[in-house]
């Protein structure tokens, strides 16, 4: 058993704010005042991984006694000086460090991978400084302490206020946390003029200025959003054609199938603008004044169930239309923290999904290079062809009479059982259960001309699975989740099952 230590602060309703890699995996969870030698038990309420934020819950009184929360502020300008208080290690006294904004972009979250607005300062923040307020003059929170730039020397990143706000209205709105939303579509740059030209992206031809009415960036619907509320404030500008349609428009190159995006976007259309906002040729949007970050900034403001005006060219015509926003489904899992990976033991066969932590367990740190090429394809550029849907891989063969020629396999994709294409590993159990062949027949492989045959007697597999479970001290040949099912007769997918990423 492993211990931790992170940093909190007190926000409005009782409750404490901290990173959620600082509770990940946790069994117990104790909180200790400044200046206080009593530990508090605390309990996780909220936690989101994808932006790195849990919420603590301390019932105890005695602990509330004395402390006031602490408020959120705005987003900090470039060069705005805040202090980073925490705890980091070597010491057991409070520490405050002090740094400037340098930065204010969308960059990638360490702890899930997701990719959100984030701060960079030029301050430290060290192992124990995460979950730590970012404090600017007048003593408001303008972010938490949560990653630290290894190659450089005092470089830290806090989460702004605009993902902190979103956390907490998410849990208001929908009595839990859900996530941050996405188009569900790749994309790609317009900047080059042969492109631009070929998709007739042409200056002035699709915007009429007879009027010289000019169009107000913010919308109702990016109001709803909580853009402003959020502290990012696109201001009083007004754009006229002139001013964004030379250099405007990003081209769609996929759309995910089972997004409702792809009910009203089709590869090849070019979207010009998310809710009256113009989406620049390099993907970016206008955001506070001079500055811009790009246009899934906008889609990360909104919530689950809330739905985005799209502007596109298709054809040489412009369409106005309507998208709802869902929760991005992952064929392969970046991360599963809290979560006990399913699988299943047949025959010999070790059998789970495939995710992120299995390759880093199997391949560590550097799985992205040492990992079979089979593997990091689906992990890598994977699309859910219908919802549920999951890689199932043979991680590897245990030793037995059933088994014997089989056990240097491993790491391999589970292509189909007797014949049928396995969707997830609920399926596959499903088709094991439902076998009345005598033989059962498993296609493994990481491509089509390393595919290889797993032949056994179906009787003999049934008998033998309990004996090579007995034999190798496992206790259990199947995961809890998946017994679960199992016993409940193995029912199909829901809509509701599906949103919260149960399988096939």
């Amino acid at each position: 058993q492993e211990s931790s230590f992170s940093s909190g602060f007190v926000i409005p309703g009782q409750r404490i704010l901290t990173n959620a890699h600082g509770v990940a995996w946790h069994s117990v969870v104790r909180v200790r005042k400044h200046g206080d030698s009593r530990k508090f038990a605390a309990t996780v309420e909220h936690v989101a991984h994808e932006c790195d934020l849990a919420l603590l819950k301390v019932e105890d009184p005695q602990f509330w006694a004395g402390l006031e929360p602490l408020e959120l502020g705005d987003l900090p300008d470039l060069q705005d000086k805040i202090m980073v208080v925490g705890y980091p290690h070597g010491g057991d006294r409070i520490s405050i460090t002090q740094g400037i904004v340098s930065r204010v972009e969308m960059g990638s979250y360490s702890h899930s991978g997701e990719y959100l607005l984030m701060i960079q300062i030029d301050a430290a923040i060290n192992s124990g400084n995460s979950g730590g307020p970012a404090l600017d003059e007048d003593g408001l929170v303008v972010g938490v302490a949560f990653q630290a730039l290894d190659e450089a020397e005092n470089i830290g990143y806090i989460i702004p206020v605009p993902i902190i706000e979103h956390f907490l209205n998410d849990i208001e709105l929908h009595g839990k946390y859900t996530g941050f939303c996405r188009l569900g579509v790749s994309w790609q740059t317009t900047e080059n003029d042969a492109l631009r030209s070929y998709l007739g992206l042409v200056p002035g031809e699709y915007y009429d200025d007879s009027d010289e009415e000019e169009r107000e960036i913010q919308s109702e619907s990016s109001e709803e959003a909580g853009i402003y509320e959020a502290g990012i404030d696109y201001g009083t500008e007004y754009y006229s054609s002139d001013d964004f349609d030379d250099d405007t428009g990003v081209l769609v190159t996929h759309v995910e199938p089972v997004m409702p995006t792809s009910k009203v976007i089709k590869t090849g259309d070019v979207i010009l603008e998310l809710d009256r906002v113009p989406i620049a040729s390099d993907g970016t949007i206008p955001f506070r004044g001079e500055e811009r970050v790009l246009f899934s900034h906008l889609l990360r403001q909104k919530f689950t169930g809330d739905s985005v005006n799209v502007t596109l060219l298709r054809n040489g015509e412009i369409l106005e239309t309507v998208v709802d926003l869902e929760l991005p489904p992952q064929l392969v899992p970046w991360y599963m923290y809290d979560k006990n990976p399913s699988y299943l033991i047949y025959a010999g066969l070790v059998l789970t999904p495939l995710s992120v932590p299995y390759l880093m367990a199997e391949f560590g740190h550097r799985w992205q290079r040492y990992a079979p090429v089979g593997l990091l394809e689906p992990a890598m550029y994977g699309i859910i062809k219908q919802p549920g849907e999951e890689v199932v891989v043979l991680s590897q063969v245990l030793a037995s009479d059933t088994t014997s020629g089989y056990e240097d396999i491993n790491n391999v994709k589970v292509i189909s059982f007797n014949g049928q294409r396995v969707k997830s590993l609920r399926h596959l159990l499903r088709l094991i259960t439902d076998n009345k062949e005598p033989y059962v027949k498993f296609e493994v492989g990481n491509s089509p001309a390393s595919a290889m045959m797993i032949i056994a007697d179906a009787e003999s597999a049934e008998k033998d699975t309990k004996h090579i479970l007995t034999q190798n001290k496992i206790p259990e040949g199947i995961s809890a989740d998946l017994r679960q099912w199992r016993e409940e007769g193995m029912p199909e997918l829901t809509p509701t099952d599906i949103a919260q990423g149960k399988t096939l």
